[in-house]
Order: C-alpha cells, then sequence, then structure tokens
C-alpha cells in the first residue's frame, strides 16, 4: 500500500545539528505554548502534533499518509494504556471507599502525619516512585491524584509554606 519510508537524519543541508533544530520546534513549540501562553493543554498538544506533521512532510520528505498514520498510531499507543490505568484506579478506588477500606488508608495515613502537606508528599512522591518503578508509563499520576483527592478534598484549604 504505502513504499517504506527511509528517514534521512541530515535533511536540512547536510547537517545534523541544523536538522536536529527542526526535529525539536513540536517540543519547543509546545513548551512555549503551554509555558509562556498559558494555552490549554489539549490545545497545545493539537498544535504542536501539526507542527510535528508539517516537520515530518515538508523537512523530511515523509509522505502525508505515512506521516498521519504515524500520529493516529502514536495516539492510540498513548492514549489506550493511560485510559485502561485511569479507568482501573477510579474502579479501586470506588471499590475501596464501598468496602470501607479506603477509611483503613485514611487512618493510617493521620497516624504517620496529621498535616496534609507531608501526607501529599508522601503519597505523591514516596508511593509514587514505588508505582513508577513497579508499573510505569503514567500509573503513578493517575492513581496518586486519585488518592490525593479522596485523602483531602485536593487539599483545597492548605495555605503555603511560610
Amino acid at each position: 500500500m504505502f513504499e517504506q519510508f527511509t528517514i534521512v537524519t541530515d535533511p536540512v543541508g547536510g547537517s545534523v545539528a541544523l536538522s536536529a533544530v527542526f526535529a525539536s520546534l513540536p517540543l519547543l513549540t509546545l513548551f512555549v505554548l503551554l509555558g509562556a501562553l498559558r494555552m490549554r493543554a489539549w490545545l497545545a498538544g493539537l498544535i504542536s502534533l501539526g507542527v510535528a506533521l508539517i516537520v515530518a512532510v515538508a523537512v523530511y520528505a515523509m509522505p502525508a499518509g505515512q506521516a498521519l498514520l504515524s500520529a493516529g498510531e502514536g495516539a492510540a499507543f498513548g492514549f489506550f494504556p493511560i485510559l485502561w490505568i485511569v479507568i482501573n484506579a477510579i474502579w479501586v478506588y470506588n471499590l475501596t471507599v464501598v468496602s470501607g477500606h479506603f477509611d483503613v488508608l485514611r487512618r493510617s495515613m493521620e497516624r504517620i502525619s496529621p498535616d496534609m502537606r507531608i501526607q501529599a508528599i508522601i503519597v505523591a512522591f514516596c508511593f509514587g516512585a514505588l508505582l513508577e518503578a513497579l508499573a510505569g508509563f503514567g500509573t503513578p499520576v493517575a492513581v496518586t491524584v486519585v488518592m490525593l483527592m479522596a485523602l483531602g478534598g485536593v487539599f483545597k484549604d492548605l495555605q503555603p509554606l511560610q
């Protein structure tokens, strides 16, 4: 259906350094849109995807059909594992709440420290690091966010440390 695309590592003037500058444009676009312009993440991601497709087709001479297919494959490989983890994290959270086991976790965290900031550090940093080692690819974010929300209502009443 499609002929094999072979990437040329130095398409811009035969220079690997200049080609790397063009290859970094989508990432730089994302950083500028998120950091400097404070754009919404989904919109910044879509714009960066457009920049990546333009760079792939215009600079690296990738066929447009293959560029779109690779974007779709990347979205599928990124979306489905994260969606799977989030759905299961919410299911486990609901199961622990209904069974009453989440109260055990809440009491255990209160025994460590009544300060919700310390609890947040323990859950987000320590437990998140354990989950990253065990599962990886977004699991710590999905699971620890659910735990942090349940432990303290997203810690809305916390004041910054002085």
